[in-house]
């Protein structure tokens, strides 16, 4: 019985982190840097809960599927999520609880509702703490937690000593394990972040150079037809309106070079938006083409409008 008892608690925690990494994975693709999305780490765990209170859980009577650690996805979803996530977690237990139970026990009500009260006490200051507080914050609340669980279940006669002893251990060091996890991966997180801004301004700084030179072009063309259109009075109406049509087409490329790098090198948003590949071709042709026709090289460019 110990030995499956153990298994089945180890199972619970395995699962719990990896549903953490599959969020994680979601929130470095997907999410703002700095922010957790309540919506995703609630949808995390409710599959966590389900999972294991369904597949994992120990069997104490019959008809009683009690020991899981699904109160730690509670106090996971609290600390991570909010009141909100946490309550609808619980909500999520008894439910599951009523169903899978030969007849709905109060033990589950209690002892969800022990785990929510000690949580929201501490969830007002938890996201303002460090690392090391979070954790210490996290040990108090699943030692708590687990006394108070494991309490409920020896004087109801559901549970011995000895369980009682492995369940505690593995409840607060498991939730220990699993919070300096989730910490590290947004340590991660925001390291990545930061070391793709330093590559990018490295890249800037490279491509300034080139810029200064592409910008030059059209301003060296703008101003060579300025002077025409200063110094030779005799030009045509005709040929007056092109030379300051191209001149201004020159400069409206300057500004177009200028913009790109700019937004090359602010910092990037978190936001998606539609791009026709099409456009953003002819404008990288626009850039090298100067370049190209100083090596006697043309560049031709066939693509059809494509969104991205």
């Amino acid at each position: 019985m110990t030995s499956e008892y153990v298994t089945n608690l180890f199972i619970n925690l395995f699962m719990i982190l990896i549903m953490i990494q599959i969020t994680y994975f979601w929130h470095v693709k997907y999410g703002v840097l700095g922010v957790i999305n309540p919506l995703i780490i609630g949808i995390g765990q409710v599959i966590t809960i389900v999972i294991n209170v369904l597949l994992f859980s120990v069997t104490l009577s019959p008809g009683n599927q009690l020991i899981n650690f699904s109160s730690i996805s509670i106090i996971l979803g609290i600390y991570y999520g909010g009141y909100l996530v946490g309550l609808g977690l619980y909500m999520l237990t008894l439910i599951i609880a009523s169903f899978y139970t030969a007849s709905f026990e109060w033990i589950h009500f209690f002892s969800g509702l022990i785990v929510l009260i000690i949580a929201s006490v501490f969830r007002k200051r938890y996201l303002s703490f460090g690392i090391n507080q979070r954790l210490a914050v996290s040990g108090v609340t699943a030692l708590f937690s687990s006394l108070s669980i494991v309490s409920i279940l020896v004087v109801t006669g559901n549970e011995d000593t000895v369980n009682g002893v492995l369940y505690v251990l593995l409840y607060t060091l498991g939730i220990l394990w699993l919070v300096y996890s989730i910490e590290r991966l947004e340590k991660n997180r925001s390291f990545r972040s930061k070391l793709i801004d330093t590559e990018k301004l490295q890249a800037v700084s490279h491509l300034a150079a080139s810029i200064s030179h592409e910008v030059r072009n059209p301003l060296t063309a703008t101003k060579g037809f300025l002077q025409l259109l200063r110094n030779d009075t005799n030009l045509s109406k005709e040929k007056r309106q092109q030379f300051i049509d191209i001149a201004l087409s020159e400069l409206d490329r300057a500004e177009t070079i200028i913009r790109d790098y700019l937004a090359f090198a602010k910092p990037h948003i978190n936001s998606r938006e539609d791009i026709n590949i099409q456009i953003e071709l002819n404008k990288v042709v626009d850039i090298v083409k100067p370049l190209a026709n100083m090596r006697n090289v043309c560049i031709e460019v066939t693509v059809s409008p494509i969104i991205v």
